[in-house]
């Protein structure tokens, strides 16, 4: 399970850093209207790799270790 866990946050952290410069990069584009779709930078890809990010911690947390 441990393992799971920390898959997720690695998961996590990766859409962290690719919905933040998507976000960016949006946002310093004069031609595009911002937030119009989710593949222009809305918060959807950061909410989930939040959700992501957290379960992966619930996870790594609750779980013992078997050594």
């Amino acid at each position: 399970m441990r393992t799971l866990s920390l898959v997720l946050i690695a998961l996590g952290m990766i859409g962290l850093v690719m919905g933040t410069i998507t976000f960016v990069t949006v946002a310093r584009a004069a031609t595009t209207a911002p937030f119009s779709m989710e593949n222009y930078g809305g918060p959807g890809p950061i909410l989930g790799a939040v959700v992501l990010l957290l379960g992966g911690l619930y996870l790594f947390t609750s779980t013992h270790r078997e050594d």
